[in-house]
């Protein structure tokens, strides 16, 4: 299921949403020295993070995904709480 899918299964309207995608990167050689001048050899990944996003008015963060059944309301002024919805 593409984030476009899931955000109308869940949210209704894709009107005004915006979507955005990252691969996911390892560096092979050269964690944590290529901002001191050393060699790295990153390579990219298969897997990726996808999200579909789109402004509400009101001052809540609405969460889901398509890897774990669950739906999140978090208040935006909340600190993290280390789950999948930080």
């Amino acid at each position: 299921m593409t984030p476009l899918e899931l955000f109308k299964g869940q949210y209704g309207s894709t009107q005004g949403v915006a979507l955005a995608a990252a691969s996911g990167r390892v560096n092979l050689i050269g964690e944590h020295t290529d901002y001191n001048g050393g060699s790295v050899l990153p390579m990219s990944l298969a897997q990726q993070v996808a999200v579909a996003l789109k402004p509400n008015q009101s001052q809540l963060n609405r969460i889901s995904s398509a890897q774990f059944d669950e739906r999140v309301t978090r208040p935006l002024e909340d600190a993290a709480r280390g789950d999948a919805s930080d």
